[in-house]
């Protein structure tokens, strides 16, 4: 599935830097949450926000994730989410699936979206995160 997680350390890093550049209400997306490590950090670093959304295709975290007051967790594919919100801030650590794990379905799912979206036609050889990277813009509100 691509999963490794992001360092206490790391995501503490990333999220002290969001309110430098952040003045209004923060609407956070993270599309990969796997253990949920940047609203940890949030948390630890009293990190201010209006709304957390995390998504991640793996449902073992969805327990874990019910105990967390404030964040709006669904068992999801980030890469085939409908477009209904909009957020001014993505934090992540994308997957990183090598092209040739891409299953042929997931391929043409990526290729349907970005051609209705209007997304750059990425080579058949990008590795998932890339994926990930073009599709984030689309969801920013800034």
């Amino acid at each position: 599935v691509g999963q490794v997680w992001t360092p206490n350390a790391i995501a503490d890093l990333m999220v002290g830097k969001i309110s430098k550049y952040i003045k209004e209400p923060i609407r956070i997306l993270d599309p990969a949450a796997g253990p949920h490590t940047f609203y940890h950090a949030m948390k630890r670093n009293n990190q201010e926000y209006e709304y957390f959304a995390s998504y991640d295709i793996d449902a073992k975290f969805s327990e874990v994730a019910k105990k967390l007051p404030e964040y709006d967790f669904k068992v999801s594919n980030f890469l085939q989410l409908p477009l209904e919100e909009s957020f001014n801030i993505v934090i992540m650590n994308p997957p990183y699936i090598r092209h040739e794990l891409v299953t042929k379905e997931e391929k043409k799912d990526i290729i349907s979206f970005s051609q209705k979206n209007n997304l750059p036609k990425l080579d058949g050889r990008a590795n998932y995160y890339c994926n990930f990277i073009f599709f984030i813009r689309l969801f920013f509100s800034i």
